[in-house]
């Protein structure tokens, strides 16, 4: 009898030692189950806190936008002036630079040069009347100077001066596109000194390219050009800006 109840006592502890293990990876895996659920509840209850808190702030935010716009019915009207206003700005700070005293193109109120675009521009109306009136003087006033051009080059360090050039009513195609810049520039149209090729020209040429404000455009004007064929026959003061390659401009 007495070892009927050791051999069960053995077996039970055998059966509880085997047994034991699963039981607890049983146990571990109910905790860790339960522990999941709780933190998804959790989670839940976060997520629906947190969505009806958006949503208030959302009401919120849209309720002072259409109050701001009923009291600013304008706001948005007044950013897009703005803005525009902005580039418009930009643009003429751009343009400013070619109304300048340069180098190149270096003139003041008291030149001769400048009294005189003063006095042709006196009764124009717009800035093509301005452009065409100075232009016209030079391109039958001033003669092309051959011998000059042939002992100026390219990489010369040769400056215009604009009170000698208007004085001797003679030049090359620099000192017809500086004294055209210079004339423009004093009456408030801005204007470029070019240099590059002109496929008519086989030598380095120099021209103007002048902003014309009724038709919001820079156009390619060629005085040196014209005048050498003035008496020839008629031409555009406006060029095809396919005839010319730019490689500079001041």
């Amino acid at each position: 009898m007495k070892r009927m109840f050791i051999s069960t006592i053995l077996i039970l502890a055998g059966l509880y030692i085997m047994g034991y293990p699963k039981i607890i990876e049983i146990f571990h895996e109910q905790h860790q189950q339960k522990l999941i659920e709780e933190w998804e509840d959790s989670l839940s209850i976060i997520d629906h806190g947190y969505m009806e808190d958006e949503e208030d702030i959302g009401d919120i935010i849209e309720t002072q936008n259409v109050n701001y716009q009923e009291e600013n019915p304008t706001v948005g009207q007044d950013l897009v002036e703005i803005e525009v206003e902005a580039i418009d700005e930009e643009k003429k700070n751009e343009k400013d630079v070619y109304l300048q005293s340069i180098q190149m193109i270096n003139w003041n109120g008291e030149m001769e040069a400048i009294k005189k675009a003063e006095d042709l521009t006196k009764n124009a109306k717009t800035n093509m009347e301005k452009v065409a009136a100075i232009y016209n003087y030079i391109i039958k006033n001033i003669s092309y100077d051959t011998k000059k051009a042939n002992i100026i080059n390219r990489k010369s360090n040769y400056i215009p001066d604009i009170d000698k050039i208007f004085e001797a009513q003679i030049g090359i195609c620099y000192d017809y596109a500086s004294l055209f810049a210079a004339m423009l520039r004093s009456q408030g149209i801005p204007t470029k000194l070019v240099m590059g090729y002109n496929q008519d020209i086989n030598e380095y040429h120099a021209w103007n390219e002048v902003y014309i404000e009724e038709i919001d455009q820079w156009v390619i004007i060629d005085t040196t050009y014209d005048a050498g064929i003035n008496n020839m026959e008629k031409v555009s003061m406006i060029k095809d800006a396919k005839e010319y390659k730019p490689e500079k401009s001041y």
